[in-house]
């Protein structure tokens, strides 16, 4: 009886045993997922608050970003309006200093222009004029035909009025002053050289001599000068022909003095 009762303690002790290490471990067991969900609670807020400072970070990033675009694109509006105002400032100022031209500047442009036109279109009747004056002024020195360098002067006078100035020139002080006096000037060579046939030119003088000299080398001075064909002084121009008038007519000894010699 008493091996039994010995039997039946152990027995019970192995079972209270059991059912506390039974106890314990489902405890245990229901403690466990407990505290992994406790834990997983505590871990979401973390990761939410991690997401929410992630996107919060984003955001700023994007504003960063979208304020650098604007930015960027004030910037850009700025320098286009800052170079739009540059050309306009260009613009008025060269219509500005267009406008300060002188009238001398434009005169002398355009008085290039009308010499251009003038030889580019004239340089035939130019060759002929010259051929011819010189032949007369052969004729006039050698007192052949005593009359002959004035009429021809007449003549490339009134040729110069008419065509250079009359017709190509496109100044007002070309066609309101020159012309006038360049006409006048040839009619009245051909009134001399009518009334006063016996006229005699004499050999030039120092003075004649370089006024000649002039005639001759205008040409060659224009081309040193830089300019060329057609933009270039002729022999068949004002200005020379003004030093070879001045020269051949201060060169003529009127009839009356040659009978009182």
């Amino acid at each position: 009886m008493k091996q039994r009762k010995k039997i039946f303690a152990a027995k019970a002790v192995l079972l209270a045993v059991s059912i506390l290490v039974l106890t314990g471990c489902g405890e245990k067991e229901e403690e466990s997922p407990r505290t992994e969900v406790a834990e997983a609670q505590l871990d979401v807020p973390q990761v939410e608050a991690v997401a929410d400072d992630g996107g919060e970070q984003g955001e700023a990033k994007e504003g960063d970003a979208g304020a650098d675009q604007d930015a960027d694109t004030a910037k850009a509006q700025s320098d286009k309006q800052e170079q739009g105002e540059e050309m306009d400032i260009v613009i008025h100022r060269t219509k500005e200093e267009w406008d300060e031209i002188t009238l001398q500047e434009r005169a002398g442009t355009g008085h290039w222009n009308v010499i251009g036109n003038y030889n580019e279109k004239t340089w035939a009747v130019q060759v002929l004029l010259s051929a011819l004056l010189l032949l007369a002024h052969l004729l006039s020195y050698t007192r052949k035909v005593k009359w002959a360098a004035k009429f021809m002067l007449g003549v490339i006078n009134l040729f110069i009025g008419i065509v250079f100035f009359a017709w190509y020139g496109t100044e007002p002080v070309q066609k309101i002053f020159a012309l006038p006096l360049y006409l006048l000037c040839g009619m009245l060579f051909l009134l001399e050289s009518w009334r006063n046939k016996e006229d005699v030119v004499e050999k030039p003088n120092g003075i004649q001599a370089v006024l000649l000299m002039l005639y001759l080398l205008y040409p060659a001075v224009s081309l040193l000068l830089g300019n060329s064909f057609p933009q270039m002084v002729t022999h068949i121009m004002p200005c020379p022909v003004i030093s070879l008038r001045i020269a051949v007519y201060a060169g003529y000894m009127v009839s009356w003095c040659l009978r009182e010699r």
